[in-house]
């Protein structure tokens, strides 16, 4: 543990017809991969446009997203094919072991290159995970997989490692969601009532119009 993994590769994939077809239905579908580690599910961190340019996290990382070049209005289909990962640990003072209490992904898409013939001693070319050429989902076209490793040693302690996912986005969304619903709820409550009071009401003059009129 805590050795640095730079752009190691995990495999090479030439899809077919079939398969782009399947992992744009994944895209279009908002697909999400989710990993564990050590208990600890797969985080995305989001940087959040606010005043205190606060930071919230997603469950797992998107298989793939679409978007357009510069200069084209054709949409076109890219798939997360290179993984940064980041494990946070927290080193105990008083017997130097280290635990596992963050475990983070920032997803890229990136057409691979390399030199020479494919194999054990193939070098990569486009290790750079901000590059300009995402790697497209389409017939016949080929995919590296690929993933880094950074360890970060962290102050947060094995007892509250599981706070981080208290500043779930998903989470937030799911008790506005809620929240909005029971304004609903409520709002609708609001009108029976009013009908049903005004409904008795009637009733009740109608009923005194009938006794004096007897």
């Amino acid at each position: 543990m805590r050795e640095q993994q730079m752009c190691n590769v995990v495999c090479r994939i030439r899809l077919d017809a079939q398969a782009a077809k399947e992992f744009k239905e994944k895209i279009d579908d908002d697909y999400r991969v989710n990993m564990i580690l050590d208990d600890l599910p797969l985080v995305v961190p989001t940087r959040m446009h606010d005043q205190e340019n606060s930071i919230v996290y997603q469950h797992g990382f998107r298989v793939g997203f679409k978007g357009q070049y510069a200069g084209s209005k054709e949409e076109k289909y890219f798939i997360n094919n290179h993984l940064s990962f980041t494990v946070k640990f927290h080193k105990d003072p008083v017997t130097e072991l280290a635990r596992i209490v963050g475990f983070e992904v920032i997803p890229f898409s990136i057409k691979h290159e390399f030199d020479g013939e494919w194999g054990k001693k193939m070098h990569l070319t486009t290790c750079d995970p901000h590059s300009n050429t995402p790697q497209e989902v389409e017939d016949k076209e080929e995919i590296i997989y690929t993933y880094d490793v950074e360890f970060q040693e962290s102050d947060v302690k094995w007892a509250s490692r599981w706070d981080t996912y208290l500043l779930m986005a998903d989470d937030q969304m799911h008790w506005f969601s809620i929240v909005n619903s029971l304004m609903i709820v409520l709002f609708l409550l609001g009108i029976v009532a009013m009908i049903m009071l005004w409904t008795l009401c009637r009733s009740k003059y109608n009923r005194l119009e009938t006794q004096e009129e007897a």
